[in-house]
C-alpha cells in the first residue's frame, strides 16, 4: 500500500470517528421552555416528590444560568445538584459538557482551560467509580475522542491528568462500557485508526493485527458493513505483503 493510499484511508477513518463521536457531544435536547425534561424526569422518578421538585428546580436554574453565560452561578447550582443526587448520569453528562466544552472553549488562557477540562473529566470519572456508573463509559470516551480532534490543548491536559493519550484512554474506557452498538462502533473506529497508524510507521505490526481483528469482530457483531471494514481488509493485505 502506498503512503498516499494509507493517508487517504486515515482521513476516511478520522472522518467516521468524528461523526460517531460528535453526535454524543451535542448539547442536551431541550423542550420548548429550554428544560431538558426527558432524561432528568426518568432519573428523578424513584426519588419521591420533594427531592424530585428540588432537583428539577436546580436543573432548570442550572440551564438558565448556563444560557445567560453565568458560569460561576451555574457551577454552584451544578455542584449542589450533584451533592443531592450523585448517581444521576444525565446530570453528570450535562456538567461534563459544560465544563470540558463550554467553559474550556471560553477560557481566556491555558490555565483556566486546563482547570475546566479536568473538572469535566472528574465529573464523569467520579460517576464511573460509583455503582452502576458504567453507563458513563460511552459519554467519557466520546468526550475524549471528539475534543481531542477539535481542541488543540485538550490532549496535553488529558495526558497530564491520566498519563495516557485521549485515544488510549477512550479505548480502555470503551472496553468496559455497556456494550451498546454506538460504543462498539466508536471502539472499532478508534482501533482501526490506531492500527492504521501502526502500519504507517511500522512500529508494532503484531499490535496492529490485534487491533484490526478486534475492530472487525466488533463491526461484525453489530452487522456493520461499512468503509471501516474495507479499511481493515486493505490494512490486513498491507501487513501480509510486508511480512512476506
Amino acid at each position: 500500500m502506498t503512503r498516499t493510499a494509507r493517508q487517504t484511508l486515515l482521513r476516511v477513518t478520522l472522518g467516521l470517528t468524528l461523526i460517531v463521536a460528535a453526535g454524543a457531544l451535542a448539547p442536551p435536547r431541550t423542550s420548548g421552555d429550554g428544560v431538558d425534561a426527558d432524561p432528568l424526569s426518568r432519573s428523578l422518578a424513584p426519588l419521591g416528590p420533594i427531592k424530585a421538585v428540588i432537583s428539577s428546580m436546580l436543573w432548570t436554574d442550572l440551564l438558565r444560568q448556563g444560557q445567560l453565560g453565568r458560569t460561576e452561578r451555574a457551577q454552584v447550582v451544578a455542584e449542589a445538584l450533584l451533592r443531592l443526587h450523585p448517581d444521576l448520569g444525565a446530570v453528570r453528562e450535562y456538567l461534563s459538557f459544560e465544563f470540558a466544552v463550554t467553559q474550556a472553549t471560553r477560557a481566556p488562557d491555558r490555565l483556566r482551560h486546563r482547570v475546566a477540562v479536568i473538572r469535566g473529566l472528574q465529573v464523569l470519572q467520579e460517576g464511573l467509580e460509583r455503582e452502576g456508573g458504567e453507563e458513563l463509559s460511552g459519554p467519557l470516551a466520546r468526550l475524549l475522542t471528539a475534543r481531542s480532534l477539535v481542541d488543540p490543548w485538550f490532549g496535553a491536559v488529558v495526558e497530564q491528568y491520566w498519563s495516557e493519550s485521549p485515544e488510549e484512554m477512550a479505548i480502555d474506557v470503551l472496553r468496559h462500557a455497556t456494550d451498546s452498538p454506538d460504543d462498539r462502533l466508536l471502539l472499532a473506529s478508534l482501533l482501526v485508526r490506531r492500527g492504521l497508524r501502526e502500519v504507517e510507521v511500522r512500529s508494532d505490526p503484531w499490535r496492529a493485527r490485534r487491533d484490526l481483528e478486534e475492530a472487525d469482530a466488533l463491526l461484525q457483531s453489530i452487522g456493520e458493513n461499512s468503509e471501516e471494514r474495507q479499511v481493515i481488509e486493505a490494512l490486513r493485505d498491507s501487513l501480509e505483503e510486508e511480512s512476506l
